[in-house]
């Protein structure tokens, strides 16, 4: 097993080394010089659980259409409400049989249509917006433990943890993801990439390893071909472009780490002494948003913003309902859609709700990379010390 660790830390290690890899160093400060802001989100809607028709039991992933309705997957669930907050209806059929699902792994929204990726049985179902079946397509050669996370010019994108290599109980382990894409039809599939991400074996059995995620891999697309990718315990972010199958850039900046807090699951969470620094990546416009580990009592979470070029142009707090702090953050479910912001509360008693917010910011300042070009130009000499990669790493 220490050889093994040892190999995978070494190939992390070139990722990150190796000649000729664009990696940007950014200056602890931002670009603006008005950022450490509190940016503020004023609700516009909100939408509480209602028990029947639907329910609020364990909401993960939101969606927003083009016209602005409001997909939230749930426990064998996939519903969708209008713009005003009325529930339209719930998508899933459970079953085995054609449009039928037990396990629902995520989805896709498109302008008149939608999939929805099954993990049991494994497949790709097509429907229209007033339910009816339009294909479905049967993946019976992906591995079980492969997650859906894009689709790409009639393409789909999955991850897949090797989880082989992970041997005993209340063990750290660094287990290779790979990126899979599976063509329209499911019947071929290419591997793209690997790296490694960490872990934690909290049980081991014949059947299978049990693990607890020490690093959540964040993926956000952005602009259809590319793809932000954050997967290790310290700040660095990654960019993939699908159409060349090559990775980019990488950047990052100079980030004091933030002490975690004791577990209070021993059981089941992995031991720690730092949170991981980034904690969530969304997309602004045609910014990344980082929502960092740091977390000020008053005014939120720290968010990090950079432009496509992987430039630090700016930093605010938003302050989230309920004031989460990591890891809870990873895992919360919310999304931008335009200029609205939202997200699922968990109340105190239990039950959840999903509110709408529109993002405002008096400054404007996330679109300082266009307004102030003169101090890219000024800073970029000593910010960037950068190279094309053309490497497959």
């Amino acid at each position: 097993m220490i050889k093994k660790t040892a190999t995978f830390s070494l190939i992390l290690f070139l990722f990150l080394h190796l000649p000729g890899q664009s990696t940007i160093e950014n200056p602890e400060r931002p670009l603006n010089p008005k950022s450490g802001r509190k940016v503020e989100f004023k609700e516009v809607l909100r939408i509480n659980d209602m028990g029947d028709p639907y329910y609020f039991r364990y909401p993960r992933n939101l969606r927003v259409d083009p016209n602005g309705s409001i997909f939230v997957q749930d426990d064998k669930q996939l519903l969708r409400f209008s713009p005003e907050g009325k529930f339209i209806r719930n998508y899933i059929k459970t079953g085995q049989g054609p449009g039928e699902i037990n396990i629902l792994d995520n989805f896709f929204i498109l302008e008149d249509a939608f999939f929805m990726s099954s993990y049991m049985p494994s497949k790709i179902i097509w429907t229209d917006y007033e339910g009816s079946l339009l294909k479905e397509i049967h993946l019976r050669t992906l591995k079980h433990t492969s997650r859906y996370f894009h689709y790409y010019k009639n393409r789909y994108y999955f991850s897949y943890l090797e989880m082989g290599s992970a041997k005993k109980k209340r063990e750290f382990v660094d287990l290779p993801l790979h990126f899979l894409c599976v063509s329209s039809d499911g019947k071929n599939i290419k591997k793209l990439l690997s790296f490694s991400t960490k872990q934690y074996v909290i049980g081991r059995s014949d059947i299978g390893v049990g693990l607890a995620e020490l690093v959540a891999v964040m993926i956000a697309p952005y602009k259809g071909r590319y793809v932000y990718i954050s997967h290790t315990e310290d700040y660095l972010v990654k960019l993939y472009d699908l159409e060349s199958n090559n990775w980019i850039r990488a950047f990052r900046r100079p980030y004091e780490k933030v002490k975690a807090l004791k577990n209070q699951r021993k059981e089941f969470d992995p031991p720690r002494k730092y949170y991981n620094d980034i904690q969530r990546l969304l997309i602004y416009q045609d910014k990344l948003w980082v929502l960092t580990s740091t977390r000020n009592k008053d005014n939120g979470v720290l968010v990090d913003v950079y432009d496509f070029e992987g430039q630090y142009v700016d930093n605010f707090y938003i302050y989230l309902p309920g004031n989460i702090a990591p890891p809870t953050l990873t895992y919360r479910a919310m999304t931008i859609a335009g200029e609205f912001f939202y997200f699922i509360e968990k109340k105190e008693d239990g039950t959840f709700l999903l509110i709408k917010y529109g993002i405002i910011d008096q400054e404007d300042s996330l679109k300082l990379s266009n307004k102030n070009a003169h101090l890219r130009e000024k800073t970029k000499d000593w910010i960037i010390h950068e190279s094309r990669c053309r490497h497959n790493l």
